[in-house]
C-alpha cells in the first residue's frame, strides 16, 4: 500500500516545493512585465483623437491628451530612469530584508502607482513622469529577488538536475 501512496505524491508535481516557488515566480514576472508595458500600450488610446456625439447630433472630435512624439518619449523612457539606479541597491535590500518581502513591496508600490497614472496624466506632466520614475525604482528589484528566492528554497542538488 505504501508504493501506491508513494506513486501518487510522486505525480502530484505541485507538492514539490521547487515547483511551487518556480510557478510562483512564473506568476510574479508576468505581472511585474504587465505593469512595465502597459502605460506603452495605453499611451496609444491617451492620444487617440475620437468622436463625440452631442444629444443634439453635433459630432465632435475630442482628444484626451495631445502629446507629441517627443513628449511621449519622455514618459515612456523615464521608468527605465528609475529601473537604472536600483539594480545594486535591490540586491542589498533582498539580502538584508528577504528576497519575497522585496519582492512583494515592489510590485505593491508599483501597482498602485500605476493606478494613480489616469488621475495624475490630467493633473501634470511633470508629476507623472516623477511617478513613472518611481516606478522604475520600486519594479527594479524584483529580478535580484527572484534570484535570492530560487537561492534560498531549491536544494544544492535540485539546482543542478531539477
Amino acid at each position: 500500500m505504501a508504493l501506491a501512496t508513494d506513486s501518487i505524491q510522486k505525480w502530484m508535481f505541485w507538492k514539490r516545493r521547487r515547483h511551487l516557488v518556480t510557478f510562483l515566480a512564473f506568476l510574479g514576472f508576468i505581472n511585474v512585465y504587465t505593469l512595465r508595458v502597459n502605460m506603452s500600450i495605453a499611451i496609444v488610446a491617451m492620444n487617440s483623437p475620437y468622436n463625440v456625439t452631442m444629444d443634439n447630433g453635433t459630432v465632435v472630435e475630442g482628444q484626451d491628451f495631445n502629446w507629441d512624439s517627443k513628449t511621449r518619449g519622455v514618459i515612456l523612457s523615464s521608468f527605465f530612469y528609475g529601473y537604472l539606479f536600483t539594480q545594486i541597491l535591490g540586491g542589498w535590500l533582498g539580502a538584508r530584508l528577504g528576497g519575497s518581502r522585496v519582492f512583494g513591496v515592489g510590485i505593491a508600490v508599483t501597482a498602485l502607482l500605476t493606478l494613480l497614472i489616469p488621475l495624475v496624466a490630467n493633473i501634470s506632466f511633470s508629476l507623472l513622469v516623477a511617478i513613472r520614475v518611481i516606478e522604475g525604482i520600486f519594479e527594479d528589484t524584483n529580478e535580484e529577488e527572484q534570484n535570492d528566492n530560487a537561492g534560498k528554497v531549491l536544494s544544492e542538488a535540485s539546482k543542478y538536475t531539477w
